[in-house]
Order: C-alpha cells, then sequence, then structure tokens
C-alpha cells in the first residue's frame, strides 16, 4: 500500500478514536470546572512529579523496611511463600478492576472539561460495584488456581485465603485511587496509598514482633498487609468523595453501556496485568521450578528495584490526565510536550537509580541478610530491565488515549507470553539470574513495539497538520 495512503487510513483511524469520547459525552461547551493544571508551566509540572516521586520513594522505603523485618523474622522459606502469595494477590488485583481505574484517567478530564456530571456519576456507581464484584469472583478463581499451580504448605495455604477477603476492598482502593488523581488529587491521594498504607502495615508488624517475636508468623504478616489496605480505603474514600465536584452527587447518574466501558478498559488491564507480570512472575515462576528459598531471594530484589517503579507510576500519574485531554483536543504539540517534560522528570532519578543498582548491591542485598548478597548479578541485569520503562512508560497510555486498545492489548498479551516461556525456561536453567535474564527479555518484547508505535502516530499526524 502506498505510504500516503497508509498515513490517510491511520490518521482517519485516529480521528474517529478520538472523538469516541465526545461522541459519548456530546457536543457541549467547556465546563467552568476545566481543570487548572492545564495551563501549568513545566517547572510546575516537573516540581508535582518529583513531590510525588518522592513520595513513591517513601513508600518504597518502607515496604523496604517491612521486608527487612521479615526476612530476619521469617524462615527463608516462609518468607518465599509470603513473596509468592503478595505476587499473586497483586495480580488478582490488577485484573479485578477491568482496566476500569485506568479508564478513569482518560474518561474523568473529558467528563469535568465538558461538564457531563450524570455521566460521570453513571461511571463512578459502575466503576465501584464492578471493582466489588469482580473483587469477590477473582478472589476465589485466584485462590484456586494458586494451589493448582503450587503445592503449599497447610499456613501457606492459609495465608493465601485469608489476602483473597481483602481483594473487594483493595480492588476498590485501587479504582478510587485512579479517581482522585484523574481529579488532580496527586499528591494528597499519594499521601494515602504511598505512605499511610506501608505505613500502617509496618507498625502492625512491628507490633507483632515487638510482642510476641518468636511467633510471629507469614498469617501475621498477611494479615497486617490486608488491614492497612482496608484502613487506606477508609482514607481514600474520603479524598475520592472530597475530589469529586459537588454537582455530580447533585447530577442524575446517566446509564452507560456496561460492555462498552468493559471493552474500553480491556487494554488498560492487558498493560496493567503484563505490568504487573514482569514483577510478579519471576518470584512465581522460582517458587515452582526451584525453591522456596530461591523466590524469597527474587523476590527483594523486585523489592529494591520497585523504587524506580514507583516513581515511574506516581510521575505518570501527574502526566495521563494533561496526556488525555491534549490528545481528546488533538493538540499534538501539546501531547508532545507532556512527553518531553515527563522524560526530563524521569531522567535524575534513572541516573541515580542504576548507579546504586550497578555500583553498590551487595551493600542494598546484604542490608536483608548475609545470604542474598550472591544475588548481585541478578540484581544488575533487573535494574537495567526496569529503566528503560521510565521513558516509554507513557507509550501504552497515549496508545489507548489514542484508540489503540487492541494494539496494546495484543502486544502486551504476546510480550508477555513469550517472555514468560523464556523466563520459565531461563530461571529452571539459570535460577535467580536466569529469572531477571527472562524479566529483561518480557520488557523488551513489551514496551519496543508500542514505544514504535506511538512514535510512528506521531510523525503521521504532525504531517497531517502540517499539510492542512
Amino acid at each position: 500500500m502506498p505510504h500516503h495512503f497508509q498515513d490517510h487510513h491511520v490518521t482517519a483511524r485516529l480521528h474517529a478514536s478520538a472523538s469516541w469520547m465526545r461522541t459519548a459525552l456530546g457536543a457541549v461547551e467547556p465546563s467552568h470546572l476545566a481543570f487548572p493544571h492545564l495551563n501549568a508551566s513545566a517547572k510546575q509540572r516537573i516540581r508535582a512529579a518529583w513531590i510525588v516521586a518522592a513520595l513513591g520513594i517513601g513508600n518504597w522505603a518502607i515496604f523496604t523496611a517491612v521486608t527487612a523485618m521479615l526476612t530476619h523474622h521469617l524462615k527463608p522459606s516462609e518468607f518465599g511463600w509470603y513473596g509468592s502469595a503478595i505476587a499473586a494477590c497483586s495480580l488478582a488485583v490488577t485484573a479485578a478492576t477491568l482496566g476500569l481505574e485506568k479508564l478513569a484517567i482518560k474518561a474523568i478530564p473529558v467528563f469535568r472539561y465538558h461538564g457531563q456530571f450524570g455521566r460521570w456519576k453513571g461511571f463512578l456507581a459502575f466503576g465501584t460495584a464492578t471493582s466489588l464484584v469482580f473483587g469477590a469472583v477473582l478472589g476465589g478463581i485466584a485462590y484456586a488456581v494458586w494451589l493448582l499451580l503450587n503445592h503449599p504448605t497447610a499456613e501457606s495455604a492459609e495465608l493465601f485465603l485469608r489476602l483473597m477477603y481483602f481483594l473487594p476492598a483493595m480492588a476498590l482502593f485501587m479504582f478510587l485511587y485512579e479517581v482522585c488523581s484523574a481529579n488532580d488529587f496527586n499528591i494528597r491521594t499519594a499521601l494515602v496509598y504511598r505512605l499511610a498504607v506501608p505505613a500502617v502495615m509496618a507498625a502492625t508488624i512491628w507490633a507483632m514482633i515487638d510482642h510476641d517475636g518468636d511467633s510471629f508468623t507469614m498469617l501475621d504478616a498477611g494479615l497486617a498487609y490486608g488491614l492497612s489496605w482496608v484502613i487506606g480505603l477508609i482514607a481514600i474514600l474520603v479524598w475520592a468523595i472530597r475530589s469529586t465536584p459537588p454537582p455530580v452527587f447533585r447530577a442524575s447518574p446517566v446509564a452507560i453501556s456496561a460492555g462498552r466501558w468493559i471493552l474500553g478498559g480491556f487494554g488498560f488491564v492487558g498493560f496493567s496485568l503484563s505490568m504487573m507480570l514482569i514483577g510478579a512472575t519471576p518470584v512465581l515462576v522460582l517458587t515452582a521450578v526451584r525453591s522456596e528459598a530461591e523466590a524469597g531471594t527474587m523476590a527483594v530484589i523486585v523489592q529494591v528495584t520497585s523504587l524506580l517503579i514507583v516513581s515511574i507510576t506516581a510521575v505518570t500519574r501527574v502526566f495521563a490526565p494533561r496526556l488525555a485531554t491534549a490528545l481528546a483536543n488533538q493538540d499534538v504539540d501539546l501531547a508532545a510536550r507532556v512527553r518531553r517534560v515527563m522524560n526530563l522528570s524521569m531522567l535524575p532519578m534513572v541516573a541515580m537509580f542504576l548507579i546504586a543498582c550497578i555500583g553498590f548491591h551487595d551493600s542494598i542485598l546484604g542490608a536483608f541478610g548475609a545470604h542474598y548478597q550472591d544475588a548481585g548479578l541478578a540484581l544488575t541485569i533487573t535494574a537495567v530491565a526496569i529503566a528503560p520503562q521510565a521513558f516509554a512508560y507513557l507509550a501504552p497510555w497515549e496508545l489507548q488515549f489514542r484508540g489503540q486498545q487492541r494494539f496494546v492489548l495484543l502486544v502486551a498479551a504476546l510480550g508477555a507470553g513469550v517472555g514468560i516461556a523464556a523466563l520459565i525456561v531461563l530461571a529452571w536453567w539459570q535460577g535467580i539470574v536466569g529469572a531477571a535474564v527472562g524479566q529483561l527479555i518480557m520488557v523488551t518484547l513489551i514496551f519496543l513495539p508500542m514505544l514504535i508505535r506511538t512514535r510512528r502516530l506521531h510523525r503521521i499526524l504532525v504531517r497531517q497538520a502540517a499539510g492542512s
């Protein structure tokens, strides 16, 4: 097909997908409640990004301290089972929202911009109900699958069952957290998600250990984990109510097509699951094909490298609502500026992260116990796998904002599938180092095609804008 015909075809599809929200919302004038941050300068956006990233680093520091406490008070095999259960629980939480929490970042800024309060209220009601119902359903499914794929002890099976009891609360928390992010309550809600939740867990575990450290078990750790999410849900519910404009509560909810919203969230949930698989799969696979002790070591590495992950995800929530509004208005230049400013925000974080993980891996792992120091090479490989995500993380968001959900879902599924297959083989062959290499392969297969696709679509629209 000639190149200019390809450009015309792709542009037509992009314009059609960009009008999806406008068609759903109706042709109305912009609301007076339009986001104040749309006019924020690059310096203000970078400052906000660094504040949210600092809260993410605080989150990492608290969870790292929790991990250190657990590694010192649980046997390596017990910590391995705990890490495996938490990894599986994280996957279940991601699936339970059906991608509606990420869809909120796309939909709510446009609802606000156009003053569509009835549709806004309908979406909130639908997302809340879906999170609770699917949280309960997937909790049971996840428990059955986890039992089939592993050969757990009685205590580890009870641990996972207890975690599943908290799954509906976790799913609703994640939906409301993204609602607050879409309402530009990034810093306030990050205080809850990034600091309050892990702080409650750390305090509960510390109190349990201080009361009777000799009898502390992984069941106690699981209980502390679940209770911290429940307390966090209460706090995030308050912020969700305060961040939502009063006209939304006064409006009559407008019925929406449940199937359409769920289909719209499939790309998001596919991408979110692939992101969770990047961190969770090495731990789960090592539990199945090697040993609980090696899985525990990999869980420590995942916790260490999650420093950059929490920073990336926190900063993305600062820029994603602005990107959604720019693309809804077909403002190609503004979308490009959003990408550049986010990359500039992440550059110093990535540099410091790589220096620490590559240059001081023995000291970092030694803080969790002397027997973890041998995994320095695996930590280095994992850090190299994680770092490029900082400059590619907006690509899947932008593709889905442009209506490319099928492409994102296909790439995420194929990349995760091939990556997991490679990871299983490599982990069975080389243990922790093989699992880290498999993780690197998975990251490359997921992000590289999306980044290439985003750049190509941007160049096409720039050419079309120049020729019009």
